[in-house]
This record gives C-alpha cells, sequence and structure tokens, in this order.
C-alpha cells in the first residue's frame, strides 16, 4: 500500500492549479516521462540511469600486480589516519596475508614438509611462528640466484609488512558498506555485523577496525580486525534460526580477516534465549539479487533430469509412431487420417441423453457413423436443401 501512496503524494505535487487539478497533474507527468526519456541519450551530465551506486567499490584495482591478494575492490570511507602497529599484531596480518595468498600456497605446503621431516610433532604451532621468517630467506635465495619465480610480487610479500598502517571506520567492498563498532556507538543503524564462512562451521563476529597495511608503495591489503564469537559456547542453532552471544569471545589471536572475504549480517534480539543472545539475519548488498537462473534438480525427478520448465514454443515437435516430427502451428492442416477414429458410442450418446432429460427414456433414437468404404464413395455428393427434412419435433432430425 505504501508504494501506491508515496506515487499519489507525488502526483499530488503536480497540482498548481486548483481550478483544474487533472489537467495540471497529467501535464506534469508528461513533461516528467519526457524528461526521463531525454536523460537516456545525455553524455557527460549525471542522470538517475547513470549515476553511481551509493555503495559502489569504485573498483579500486591496483593494476600493476597480478597476485589476488592486491587487487582488492575497495573504497575506505574518508582520510584514515596513520599508526604504528605493534610487531606482535604485524606478525599476525603478515601470517594471514601469506596463509590466504594462492600464489603462496606451494612454499606453505613445501615448509609444512620440511616441519614434519625435522620434528612431526606441534607441526602446526611450528609453522604458524616460522613461516614468515623462512619464506623472506627462501625467496631471497630465489632472487639472488636470479629464479624466474622470484618476481617483484613475490619478493614484496617476503620482505614483509611495513609498520605504518592506516586506520579507517568505514569502507565498502564489494557493494557492502562496513563501519567499525566504535563509529555506530550513537547510531540507530547497523554495518559491524561480519560473517566468514569457514569449511566446516561460519564465523560471525563484530568489526572492530579496518586496516590497510602496505608491503611497499604500490601493493596494499584491506584487512579487517574483528572480536569472534566463540564458535562451541556462543552459537545455537535450531530448525529456522541461527543466535549468536557475541559476549562470548574466542580466536582472540587469529583477530584479521581479509575485506573481500567478509560478509555483512546482521543482529537483531533474540526473544527466545534473550540475554545477550541475537539472532542472526543474513543481509545481500543493494540492487543485488539472488535469482536462480536454473535448477538442476526438483523434487520428484530423477537425478540426471533437468528441471528447467520449457516455456510454450509456436514452433515444437511431436512424436508420431517413434518418429519425431517437428510441427508448425501456423501451417499445420488437420487430415482425416490425424483423427483418432470417426466412431461414436451410441451406449454414451444415450447416457448423454437421458442426463439431459431427467433420466427419461428416449426412443427412436439411434445415432450410426460408422461407413463403410462403398459408403463413403456414395456420399462424396453434397447435401441438397430437399434431403433435409425437419420435423415439429426440432430435437429429432430425420
Amino acid at each position: 500500500m505504501y508504494p501506491i501512496e508515496r506515487f499519489l503524494r507525488t502526483l499530488k505535487q503536480y497540482v498548481r492549479n486548483k481550478a483544474r487539478p487533472e489537467g495540471s497533474i497529467v501535464e506534469a507527468y508528461v513533461d516528467s516521462e519526457c524528461v526521463a526519456f531525454y536523460s537516456l541519450y545525455l553524455r557527460g551530465v549525471e542522470t538517475c540511469f547513470n549515476r553511481e551506486e551509493r555503495n559502489f567499490d569504485k573498483g579500486q584495482t591496483q593494476k600493476s600486480t597480478s597476485f589476488s591478494i592486491f587487487t582488492q575492490n575497495v573504497r575506505p570511507l574518508g582520510y584514515g589516519n596513520y599508526e604504528i602497529m605493534d610487531s606482535a599484531n604485524l606478525e599476525k596480518a603478515h601470517f594471514y596475508v601469506l596463509n590466504n595468498c594462492p600464489e603462496v600456497e606451494p612454499f606453505l605446503g613445501k615448509h609444512m614438509e620440511e616441519l614434519k621431516r625435522q620434528d612431526p610433532n606441534n607441526v602446526v604451532v611450528r609453522h604458524s611462528k616460522q613461516f614468515t621468517k623462512w619464506f623472506e630467506e627462501h625467496v631471497k635465495r630465489l632472487r639472488q640466484s636470479m629464479s624466474p619465480d622470484a618476481i617483484d610480487d613475490l619478493y614484496s610479500l617476503a620482505c614483509g609488512l611495513d609498520s605504518r598502517v592506516k586506520r579507517y571506520t568505514g569502507c565498502v567492498v564489494n557493494g557492502t558498506r562496513f563501519h567499525t563498532k566504535e563509529r555506530e556507538k550513537n547510531r540507530k543503524t547497523q554495518n559491524n555485523g561480519v560473517m566468514v564462512k569457514g569449511e566446516n562451521i561460519d564465523f560471525y563476529g563484530c568489526l572492530t577496525d579496518i586496516i590497510e597495511v602496505s608491503y611497499d608503495t604500490e601493493r596494499r591489503v584491506v584487512l579487517f580486525r574483528c572480536d569472534w564469537c566463540n564458535t562451541r559456547s556462543g552459537i545455537q542453532k535450531d530448525k529456522y534460526f541461527t543466535s549468536v552471544n557475541l559476549s562470548r569471545q574466542a580466536y582472540k589471536d587469529e583477530p584479521f580477516v581479509l575485506a573481500h572475504q567478509a560478509k555483512q549480517v546482521l543482529y537483531l534480539k533474540d526473544n527466545k534465549l534473550r540475554g545477550e543472545w541475537e539472532v542472526v539475519q543474513q543481509i545481500d548488498p543493494r540492487n543485488l539479487y539472488d535469482v536462480r537462473e536454473k535448477d538442476d534438480k526438483t523434487n520428484g525427478s530423477n537425478e540426471g533430469e533437468s528441471s528447467e520448465e520449457v516455456a510454450y514454443q509456436d514452433f515444437e515437435s511431436l512424436e508420431v509412431n517413434g518418429v519425431v516430427r517437428d510441427i508448425d502451428f501456423d501451417s499445420v492442416t488437420l487430415t482425416n487420417d490425424d483423427m483418432v477414429s470417426n466412431e461414436i458410442d451410441s451406449d454414451a450418446v444415450h447416457n448423454i441423453i437421458n442426463n439431459a432429460h431427467g433420466n427419461d427414456d428416449v426412443e427412436n433414437v439411434t445415432l450410426d457413423y460408422e461407413t463403410s468404404d462403398e459408403e463413403d464413395a456414395s456420399n462424396d455428393d453434397s447435401l441438397d436443401e430437399e434431403d433435409i427434412v425437419f420435423s415439429d419435433d426440432d430435437t429429432d432430425i430425420e
């Protein structure tokens, strides 16, 4: 109802001559349609058809690099503040970037194998502490030996992060606007909910900081620092909803996540569990719609069969006696051969007549549509008007 009410308000604003309200509305409506039509062909002028989206990331892709880790489309909000990050958090951020860079995966596997050969105990812990140093030394050796694998992007990653980082309180990534929890402290809106999909479980948290780290002047990475909910004691799921308790935090040693990996969620008060429990509501970015174009399966269909419904077409096919024939409905002609049968059952006609006349007995009614070939030949001539005799009863035909 409300869209109609808003549109009626717009029409009322068109009235300038109260003595002729209908004419004013028509005149203004036609003018509005004309201006909208003309704006489709304007170039270099901002209109409602070429205006940028509010949450457009502006394609902040660093074209000088080929590594996917440096090609995030992130638009920070504001100018940001430069700060010096402590060595502990700097090391965590650097390891997370390396661990989520596809081009570094071969080196990660190679280091794990070396650690297993040395000692199979506590491999994961030793790997997280020693990999950054090992990776730096290994790439520098490749660089000195003029190896083609030691490209500039890889060498920049091996050299490590600059201790000076840039902090923001908001950004736009993947068509979604994120704000830090501190920025929304006195606001009614909520843009700090974060969800990251894992292999077996989803991680929920609140965004506390947006950090841009740099490996050199051209290679930068935007990270989210979050307070993560405990996946064991802080998440409850039922048949319909997922509830989280953000006061039960965990993973404090792993607070970072890449900006493009985060998906925004909304936290609503849980009326069932109450207290500090909140229901997770997943949202989609503005002007993006999750429309399924094709289903491979439907309920009740056999495996491997396509469930896509075929729309009516003027040109279709028909299978006759095992042979598939194409039918063009614009030029189709029906002959007697296409009829299934030219016989009408007299018993069925008697039943219809009886039902129509209140089950009264109807005598002297016979319908015989069965003809032989000789009779067909003798009936080729058309009937004359004299051959048709109507009796007093309109229902009987002789």
